[in-house]
């Protein structure tokens, strides 16, 4: 509202006020009454001729609370079902990976170093690899799938060439990297 103002050239404060008038007197959906009404006892008088002045209305503010709680709890459950997230199933003895905390442009989602679960408590999972343990929780946590390739073991490496780059043309390069090995399709774009 304030920036439509600004835009067509009035005064910003005397639009916010028409805007608050407005919003005062609409009905709430949870409430099902105006928030004047629920402040006041009447609606505000706004720039609309009425045939009847306003005059204060009596609240029952109980069945508005009980109105407004059975509405709310409504809401969440309609989000708590629609947003659902289903924890992963881990147990003790997994090869898992993590998610990647230090999110950059070409930094990979998920760590490439495997770790085993050697404790879950609740939503949390104690993890250890190379000379670290770590706690995360179990959504930052996935299964490492079975008979994969893990990064640094694919023939090409294994067999001490240098970086593949060095050896093509750009089309070459372009072409192979359409074309993803399994093993880099464990950690990019999951």
């Amino acid at each position: 509202m304030v920036k439509t103002a600004i835009a067509a050239g009035r005064n910003w404060r005397f639009a916010l006020d028409d805007w608050l008038l407005v919003y005062r007197n609409t009905p709430h959906s949870t409430t099902e009454q105006t928030p004047a009404v629920l402040m006041f006892g009447r609606n505000l008088n706004d720039k609309l001729p009425a045939l009847n002045p306003t005059s204060p209305k009596e609240i029952d503010s109980t069945s508005i609370r009980k109105l407004d709680t059975r509405k709310k709890a409504q809401s969440k459950r309609y989000h708590d079902n629609k947003n659902k997230e289903a924890l992963p199933n881990l147990k003790v003895g997994d090869t898992v990976v993590i998610r990647n905390e230090r999110k950059r442009k070409l930094s990979l989602p998920w760590l490439k170093t495997p770790f085993k679960v050697t404790a879950v408590k609740g939503d949390s999972v104690i993890v250890e690899g190379e000379n670290q343990r770590l706690m995360r929780h179990s959504t930052a946590v996935k299964k490492f799938p079975k008979g994969r390739l893990v990064p640094g073991n694919s023939p090409d490496q294994r067999a001490g060439r240098k970086h593949a780059d060095a050896e093509y043309s750009r089309r070459d390069t372009l072409r192979r990297h359409r074309k993803k090995p399994d093993y880099y399709l464990i950690w990019g774009g999951m």
